[in-house]
């Protein structure tokens, strides 16, 4: 096959993809690029909005282990109060014998 049929078929391929493309295109480039561009748009604020409300959550969030968190620490002091005054003698360090006996330390622990 001689170059120039092979050029000339090549052309002509061209030419009629192009054509047929032209012909059964279902919108004009110009309404494509718009179609795309809105559609592009759209999904932009669609996910714009999804992150604000995810921000939203995420600080509500913050706040709520924040509470829950000064709410845990509360109920520690208190416990550990409450044990102190159960398990810890009401008295001063000099009344606690020194160097004596563990037994006469007990005599000063409290009972159940």
């Amino acid at each position: 096959m001689p170059k120039s049929s092979t050029l000339l078929g090549t052309a002509l391929a061209f030419a009629g993809g192009a054509l047929a493309g032209v012909v059964f295109a279902p919108r004009s480039g110009q309404e494509l690029r718009g179609q795309l561009s809105a559609s592009a748009r759209d999904r932009s604020a669609n996910l714009v909005h999804r992150l604000r409300g995810l921000e939203h959550r995420l600080v509500a969030l913050q706040q709520h282990l924040q509470a829950s968190r000064a709410a845990a620490q509360t109920r520690m002091r208190t416990s550990a109060t409450e044990a102190m005054r159960r398990y810890v003698p009401d008295l001063s360090p000099s009344e606690w014998s020194e160097g004596g006996s563990v037994e006469q330390d007990l005599r000063h622990m409290p009972r159940r």
